[in-house]
């Protein structure tokens, strides 16, 4: 191995870095100058029983923001499901829409607190208390801020990880000028009336709602679910239907897999999904949520249960076989399998933009995040997710302004698990502001991420040119990176660049819990940059990457190279 380290003035050292700023009892510092849009409450829809959140904007009236909640999973199946690591929690969101600053105060309703935490640091707010149970802070739009009051703290995973028990996300999205739906004719849209479309099924031993009645929409290009409650179950979204629009204040509890052009394939037909024929364009947009919530966990297309090996059988919460797809602004919520992929999982005739979206409430293994379209755009997201959040699937793409929440399992971004070639993708301003993964010799883990091969290579396959910059891993991480290349596998050409750590996990302990960069069974990794990584307060060097940097590096690995400010 090579190791070789530059150092630079400590003037040129440019992270973005805000600890937390401490609790106030003043008033708040600016005056809102934003007018928000509050949403409808959902009728029939329970709302949180810890949290009320109201809205003030430049009209000076408070207003209450409906605030959703959903509890952890308890699945009942053969198979390791994670659930069980999960029992208590519970996740609460609010989402409005402003065009400038707004005042938000948050009611715990659950009583005093002693403190109060924002995340992401990198916002810089500042919280103030208004009473023993209410605190007041200004959000700007596009901000995802988690509120955490030491009073909804508590040990998780076997009292391994300090875990917010019991989740508050405030959702301050920017103001859309117009629906994404304004030009499509009124002729040519489906809205249905809130209430059940579909029919019941049982898989395992339960019963549940999962067999659409949607059909074909009426014939009608668009669907739009205004607020209040839907049921829907697993939808095969047909060929007629071009955009699903979620109004803010619609839930739609089900999931929907946009077919391929022509008839709908058989289950099996997604093994070989280049030989389906992909639809020019899909949209899925709106304020809304989109819950798997009624679905049963690794319920296949056809209504029965599989369990590890059938990641093309299983109902993912959206799945999307179109070559251009636009996602905007929607909540994806519990979802029963992935939440977001393609044809296959990772087709490389899909491109397009994520932008705005939200996945929360993530119980269960199997719940990732999102794909990467190849050359295309995943932007101003958060994903909080119980396995890899974002699956670098496809070349080409860009990743920007996310803030992502690991429960614990997986990767915060992930290669993958098979030999590949990806390359050409761009990672800047992620805030990752809890990673709970714990378990050390977990080889899925990290902020990036390749593990052990699970099939011999067929050919070689090479990882290359990829960018990390401006990252910030709040608190305590398991570990950074963890790259295994098996033979016949390259990996070269990664730079990471102005990344900030809180501090290691297991600092001290057993190096499994380590970062790792191993070639051990014939592959090969080279010209890994870190430039300005810095853990705690230490910028990482050669001289103390073995006890700041806590590498571990096994095999032909050589150009690893640290540079950052001289001593």
């Amino acid at each position: 191995m090579r190791i070789r380290n530059f150092g630079r003035s400590i003037l040129s050292v440019a992270i973005l870095w805000a600890g937390s700023l401490p609790l106030s009892e003043s008033a708040s510092a600016a005056p809102p100058r934003g007018t928000a849009t509050i949403y409808p409450p959902p009728a029939g829809e329970a709302p949180s029983p810890r949290y009320d959140v109201r809205i003030t904007d430049r009209t000076g009236i408070a207003r209450q923001s409906f605030v959703y909640v959903d509890r952890a999973r308890h699945e009942q199946v053969p198979d390791n499901h994670g659930t069980d690591l999960q029992k208590g929690r519970t996740f609460s969101w609010t989402t409005f829409e402003t065009d400038g600053p707004v005042e938000v105060q948050v009611i715990r309703r659950e009583g005093r607190f002693k403190s109060v935490k924002l995340r992401p640091s990198r916002y810089g707010l500042s919280p103030v208390r208004l009473s023993n149970d209410t605190v007041e802070f200004i959000a700007a739009p596009g901000q995802k801020i988690s509120v955490e009051f030491d009073e909804d703290l508590d040990k998780c995973y076997f009292d391994n990880v300090e875990c917010v028990q019991h989740i508050l996300m405030v959702f301050a999205d920017p103001k859309t000028p117009e629906s994404p739906v304004t030009g499509i004719s009124e002729e040519d849209i489906f809205r249905p009336r809130p209430g059940t479309y579909a029919e019941t099924a049982k898989i395992l031993n339960a019963s549940a709602p999962v067999v659409s009645t949607m059909g074909n929409a009426g014939g009608k290009k668009a669907v739009v679910f205004g607020p209040g409650v839907y049921t829907i179950g697993y939808w095969q979204v047909p060929n007629n239907v071009e955009h699903i629009h979620l109004e803010g204040g619609a839930i739609v509890y089900g999931a929907i897999d946009v077919l391929p052009l022509g008839a709908p394939p058989d289950i099996d037909d997604y093994l070989k999904s280049q030989t389906l024929t992909l639809r020019h364009d899909f949209k899925l947009t709106g304020h809304g949520i989109l819950s798997g919530r009624k679905i049963p966990w690794h319920m296949t297309k056809d209504f029965k249960y599989c369990g590890d090996g059938c990641w093309w059988k299983n109902a993912s919460l959206v799945q999307l076989a179109a070559e251009n797809i636009t996602v905007k602004d929607i909540t994806l919520a519990d979802s029963p399998y992935f939440n977001l992929t393609f044809a296959n999982g990772a087709d490389p005739r899909t491109t397009g933009v994520l932008d705005g979206f939200k996945v929360v409430a993530q119980w269960a293994y199997n719940n990732d995040g999102v794909k990467t379209p190849a050359r295309g755009r995943i932007e101003n997201c958060f994903i909080q997710a119980n396995d890899d959040a974002i699956v670098l699937s496809n070349s080409g793409a860009t990743i920007r302004n996310c803030t992502l929440w690991q429960f614990g399992n997986g990767a915060s971004f992930q290669l993958g698990w098979y030999n590949k070639s990806v390359s050409g993708i761009e990672v800047s301003a992620i805030d990752v502001i809890h990673a709970e993964t714990w378990w050390g010799p977990g080889d899925n883990s990290g902020l990036l991420n390749f593990a052990k091969t699970n099939a011999p290579a067929v050919r070689p396959a090479e990882i290359r040119d990829i960018r990390f910059n401006n990252i910030v891993l709040e608190d305590r991480n398991l570990r950074l990176v963890g790259l295994t290349a098996e033979f016949g596998q390259k990996i070269r050409d990664l730079r990471f660049a102005n990344v900030s750590i809180g501090s290691w996990r297991h600092a001290g302990e057993s190096l499994e819990r380590a970062n790792y960069l191993n070639t051990a069974t014939g592959g090969s990794i080279e010209g890994i940059v870190f430039d300005n990584l810095r853990i705690g307060r230490d910028f990482l060097t050669t001289s103390n990457v073995d006890w700041v940097g806590r590498f571990q590096v096994t095999g032909d690995v050589s150009d690893i190279v640290f540079s950052g400010p001289n001593p």
